[in-house]
């Protein structure tokens, strides 16, 4: 269904037809909402056009409650300009009225029209996954997969500066002084105030300081205020490798197979950017974000120390329970990190109904487009390319993209 957010009622009788539709019938809506509402209505001339707009959407949103359908309906919000109708066999991407050129440079719509194209001209897609092997994201990584090369993104190295820490000694101090009295919130204020005026130059030096002091969170800090989205080694710093080393080593498995450290790291810096004290709306905590309610059951299974909510934030008791419960999810879903991390996300229960949903019909990278959560269909892709690059970081011998089990399926 395309439906327009112009309120204009057209598609009205249609949404009260599919309410009446069996609870054996599965439907999807992938929708969108503006994403640069301010961009486009941000002069004082533009205020009619804004209170309309943020009508409109009201209404769109009340029309498309999920609750007000049957349980089979899922609805999908898109908060970005994504498509116009892009068809494959399984899935059809619904977009904006107001689709722009901007969005066409998107690499997820570049993905799926190459691979739309394939089906009228095998070279001229093969030309358009080319060009999108050389960039650096999941789409990418996916596209050099499609066709059957290594996937080598570019990772340009940091200019030194020799005495970035003398120039900067008194803040560097007063940091390292806050950190030491476990203030971190003042000291992540202090770090913002020193960097947001410095060029990226000295952001990247400081933020290549940080992690060798193993302020992680710091570090990863300054990575994003320097928007330096290509430098990996900073965005991605070896946060605490030896406590997922002691994690893997303990594990107690049935199975000889158990999850890969680059994919305990990948889920903790998606999850907390590195931060120890980090806490979501939900309670989850720590570096894993780890409900306690999730950590203590782990524990029990997995005959771990567990002594209560402040023990997630501590880093190794963090990591131990961590590891152990994606452990317990890859029991769940061998070798597989696209649904043990959509698990890890979103829960089991949910995975086990997207899965029961796609009847083993899609292909993997349809089922990933296919998750209705939108953090939880980010969250995948990130963790997949965070694993590739802590690989590459990590120097592994053959570096993956994606397992057997994960791309030759069908979910």
């Amino acid at each position: 269904i395309t439906y327009n957010i112009s309120g204009t009622g057209n598609t009205d009788p249609l949404l009260e037809q599919i309410k009446k539709l069996g609870e054996d019938v599965d439907v999807q809506i992938i929708t969108n909402i503006p994403s640069r509402f301010e961009t486009y209505y941000s002069s004082a001339a533009g205020e009619a056009m804004r209170s309309r707009a943020k009508h409109n959407i009201e209404v769109y949103l009340k029309k498309l409650n999920p609750e007000s359908f049957p349980t089979a309906f899922s609805i999908s919000f898109n908060f970005f300009n994504h498509a116009k109708i892009i068809g494959t066999e399984n899935i059809v991407y619904i977009g904006s009225a107001n689709f722009s050129n901007e969005s066409k440079q998107k690499q997820e719509w570049r993905y799926w029209m190459a691979k739309t194209i394939a089906q009228a001209s095998a070279k001229d897609a093969e030309q358009r996954l080319e060009v999108l092997s050389h960039e650096r994201g999941f789409y990418p990584m996916l596209a050099a997969t499609k066709l059957g090369r290594s996937y080598k993104p570019e990772m340009p190295t940091i200019a030194q500066i020799p005495n970035i820490q003398q120039q900067y000694a008194p803040q560097l101090a007063e940091i390292a002084e806050l950190r030491q009295l476990e203030r971190l919130g003042a000291a992540k204020q202090r770090w913002r105030f020193l960097l947001e005026k410095l060029p990226q130059e000295q952001q990247l030096a400081l933020s290549q300081y940080a992690n060798a002091q193993n302020w992680f969170e710091l570090g990863v800090d300054a990575s994003i205020i320097a928007k330096a989205w290509n430098y990996i080694e900073l965005r991605l710093p070896n946060a605490y490798s030896n406590y997922f080393d002691i994690a893997l080593n303990n594990l107690t498995t049935d199975t000889k197979a158990h999850v890969s450290k680059t994919f305990a790291m990948a889920i903790a810096r998606q999850e907390s950017a590195w931060n120890p004290m980090a806490q979501s709306s939900a309670n989850a905590c720590g570096l894993m974000q780890l409900l306690p309610s999730t950590a203590e059951k782990t524990a029990e299974n997995q005959q771990l120390p567990y002594n209560g909510g402040t023990d997630l934030f501590k880093p190794l008791n963090n990591i131990l329970l961590g590891t152990a419960h994606l452990n317990e999810l890859n029991a769940k879903y061998p070798n597989n990190r696209i649904l043990i991390a959509s698990a890890y996300n979103a829960g089991a229960s949910r995975v086990e109904r997207w899965l029961a949903r796609a009847n083993g019909k899609l292909a993997m990278d349809e089922f990933i487009a296919s998750i209705p959560f939108f953090e939880t269909r980010g969250y995948v892709q990130n963790v997949l390319t965070y694993d590739f690059y802590y690989q590459n970081l990590q120097n592994k011998e053959k570096l993956q993209t994606f397992s057997q089990e994960e791309y030759d399926r069908l979910y």
